[in-house]
């Protein structure tokens, strides 16, 4: 099957936890990437397929914000229809936006099976449509630096930016 308007999608899965990671997770983190980039509307979720009892440890999970005592299956259609998900196996990284610059926060999601490292081993990535910004936890980043560029997906790497090593896609920025 092929989709070719993704104007009715709300959202594209980017990983399925038991899926291999090159062969298929990887074709769709690009697609995801590539839609988003031409303008699509579409959140970014995961799939665990777990049929059981099985480990969290080590994979994905999709995250929104909610209150304490929200209502869940209205946070999550608000999240994924205003495009504001996670999908994280360790910290979820927070985008901030003041007076032209962007800058960032690191919150520890208390996932089974990840160790929160130092916020120097994290390596951030805010892809545009032109670029790829590499940058790092505490830096601060001017708006200009993605010049007529308005949406930038950041996505946190641990060490080293490789599909291997990522940890968190946040969502979209839109400038």
């Amino acid at each position: 099957m092929t989709v070719t308007d993704y104007s009715c999608c709300d959202f594209i899965e980017i990983f399925n936890n038991p899926e291999p990671l090159h062969e298929v997770n990887e074709k769709a983190v690009m697609l995801w990437e590539s839609l988003v980039l031409s303008g699509e509307k579409l959140s970014a979720t995961c799939g665990m397929d777990l049929h059981g009892n099985g480990s969290f440890s080590g994979h994905y999970a999709t995250y929104i914000q909610g209150e304490k005592d929200g209502d869940v299956s209205q946070e999550l259609a608000d999240a994924i229809h205003t495009q504001k998900t996670w999908v994280c196996k360790g910290p979820l990284l927070e985008i901030h936006r003041e007076n032209g610059m962007i800058h960032f926060t690191l919150y520890q999601t208390k996932k089974t099976g990840y160790t929160l490292a130092l916020p120097e081993d994290y390596i951030i990535t805010l892809k545009s449509g032109s670029a790829t910004l590499t940058c790092h936890v505490h830096d601060r980043i001017s708006v200009t630096e993605f010049g007529k560029d308005t949406i930038i997906i950041p996505k946190l790497y641990e060490k080293e930016v490789i599909l291997e090593n990522l940890v968190c896609v946040s969502p979209v920025i839109y400038l």
